[in-house]
């Protein structure tokens, strides 16, 4: 390729408001002319911009060649949305993954208080429907997810909250090891698709650089459950047991803390936004800066992308995937273990 046409290739590129010294440049002439720059001076000041930028200019081609060229904002306005983005999204996703940790937990304080012995559990029973529990979790995750790609996650990831806040107020009316095993299963089904569905649908709306905190943030629900959920148990436990259910006073943490679940899931249903086009939080441009810039950073990429067979076997045979999972696996032996055992541990020792 001639220099000539390489030159033409670059005047051509959008601008994507993407690069801070471009708008001060910009900004610069406007001071100086007193008016909007015309598109000569655009060009000019885009190649005086390359000519100094490390970034040659085949990267930045590529860069921009997903941009729209009628779509352009500042590092402020795009600061300024993320920020709105956040208040929005990431309270109400933690809030709804406590939710799901602690009636996933609450069993292990309902053993103490006297679940095993009403339910005549015997040898590993308890642990056995503990471990049906993962074998549902674990098999649901990746259908989950498809799932959540297809219907939006106001409706999906609101829907698993329901569920799995209705099958823990029906926990409080089991009568034996068979109620027990199903309620479990049921409880890992609902479950399953919670942490991987909300790590997907906040990648629907946040940068790689972004995405790591905003995981973390909801992610340490998981620790707050443990903070919480005996502090609830214990307030449970010293109410009156409710005329309507069996023998056992364990029978209230499941039974209230499954119906503020279930309205937790309201709140998801309200005020969970499915997509940024689709956001009614958001204002016009916003929505359409929003929707922008997670499709430039995933090369058009974005929540209407088809999940073909190729990328599911790709995602399977993935060694860093394998790695990741293997280290989750041995972290979550240790917090699981705690959250489920620690309970019973505490009541053997005499506290």
């Amino acid at each position: 390729m001639d220099p000539e046409s390489k030159s033409d290739r670059v005047a051509e590129e959008p601008y994507a408001g993407k690069d801070t010294s471009e708008p001060a440049a910009l900004e610069e002439q406007e001071k100086t002319n007193g008016s909007q720059p015309d598109e000569a001076s655009l060009t000019k000041v885009i190649l005086d911009y390359k000519k100094t930028d490390s970034t040659t200019e085949d990267d930045v081609l590529e860069r921009n060649a997903f941009a729209r060229q009628d779509v352009h904002w500042t590092p402020e306005e795009e600061r300024a949305l993320v920020r709105r983005i956040d208040f929005r999204i990431i309270p109400l996703v933690t809030l709804l993954y406590l939710s799901n940790f602690i009636d996933r937990a609450n069993v292990g304080n309902a053993k103490v208080a006297g679940l095993a012995t009403d339910l005549h559990l015997v040898g590993f029973q308890y642990n056995i429907g503990l471990s049906v529990f993962y074998i549902a979790y674990i098999l649901v995750e990746v259908p989950s997810n498809l799932l959540l790609k297809r219907f939006g996650a106001t409706l999906w990831l609101s829907t698993l909250v329901l569920c799995f806040g209705a099958i823990c107020f029906s926990t409080a009316f089991i009568r034996n090891f068979g109620h027990f095993m199903v309620v479990r299963v049921l409880l890992g089904i609902a479950e399953g698709g919670m942490m991987p569905g909300i790590a997907y649908y906040l990648s629907t709306w946040y940068k790689r650089d972004e995405l790591a905190l905003r995981i973390g943030i909801f992610v340490s629900a998981a620790s707050m459950s443990g903070a919480f959920g005996g502090l609830l148990a214990t307030a449970f436990l010293s109410i009156k047991q409710i005329s309507i259910l069996p023998h056992g006073r364990w029978r209230n943490i499941f039974l209230i803390e499954g119906a503020i679940t279930i309205a937790l899931a309201g709140l998801g249903y309200l005020f969970l936004p499915r997509s940024p086009d689709k956001s009614g939080f958001l204002q016009e441009r916003e929505r359409v800066i929003a929707m922008e810039r997670i499709r430039v950073e995933n090369a058009g990429l974005v929540e209407e992308e088809k999940t073909e067979s190729d990328l599911v076997f790709r995602a399977f045979f993935s060694m860093t995937n394998w790695i990741c999972a293997l280290c989750f696996l041995l972290t979550n032996i240790s917090i699981q273990g705690m959250v489920l055992f620690m309970p019973s541990l505490i009541a053997g020792m005499g506290y």
